[in-house]
């Protein structure tokens, strides 16, 4: 376990082994709250009877900024009991004009709780949810995926008779200037590989390092494991850093 999180670490960073989980677990939150909104929102409606009210009133609201934010105030009668008014917890700045007849969702046993008929004030606070979560549910769950996928990668080339052992020559330890942490750029060690099979040449490149590995490189040469049937998958042998990277 310590060795898959060394690699998974390595791969992905450890801001980023963190806040790929941060990231999921707010998007599977945020999920969770959408469904919950989803169904309350389909059990008020269908519980619920309807009636027609008026806009008597609209109410300004500071949003902070230059701009103002409005929301109405409903009268409407339900079916049986006095005049109610109705005033929405949300707000826009686009409004419905006062004297504008709406239709009115009520409780029927608690008149006073109302909701208007209409897709914002449904649906709104649901989709916001899901669309948040899906793009924190996506990023996170889409570095958890990346970095599972090498470990399955890893997994299944260490299994007998499924990948080779091969020895690649070090050519370069360079920067991966393409990613940061904290303005931090990990290594790479690249190294090159040729198939005896075909005389091809094949370029390597390790997963992210975190500090430099050049000074425990104490060989020109370094285990590759590869895939014969498909070179394209492998996995360059750094876990002869892994005292180094607690040092």
């Amino acid at each position: 376990m310590y060795f898959h999180n060394f690699i998974v670490e390595q791969t992905m960073g450890k801001i980023g082994y963190w806040v790929s989980r941060i990231f999921a677990a707010i998007g599977v939150l945020l999920l969770a709250v959408a469904l919950f909104l989803a169904i309350k929102t389909i059990r008020f409606v269908s519980s619920s009877e309807l009636t027609t009210g008026v806009v008597v009133d609209i109410v300004s609201i500071s949003s902070g900024t230059i701009d103002r934010d409005y929301t109405p105030v409903v009268r409407y009668v339900p079916r049986r009991g006095d005049t109610l008014t109705y005033q929405p917890t949300w707000s826009s700045s686009f409004m419905y004009p006062i004297g504008q007849r709406v239709p009115v969702y009520f409780n029927p046993n608690r008149p006073e709780e109302a909701e208007i008929k209409s897709f914002t004030a449904q649906w709104f606070g649901t989709m916001i949810s899901f669309l948040l979560g899906a793009v924190y549910g996506g990023i996170g769950g889409g570095m958890l995926l990346h970095a599972e996928r090498k470990r399955r990668l890893m997994k299944w080339l260490k299994q007998p008779g499924n990948a080779e052992c091969v020895k690649a020559s070090i050519i370069s330890v360079r920067k991966n200037t393409s990613y940061s942490e904290n303005n931090i750029h990990p290594f790479h060690i690249n190294c090159q590989w040729t198939q005896s099979a075909t005389n091809r040449v094949f370029v390597l490149k390790s997963e992210n390092i975190w500090f430099d590995p050049a000074p425990y490189l104490t060989s020109e040469m370094i285990d590759v494991l590869i895939n014969p049937q498909n070179p394209r998958q492998y996995w360059v042998d750094i876990s002869f850093l892994l005292n180094a990277s607690s040092s």
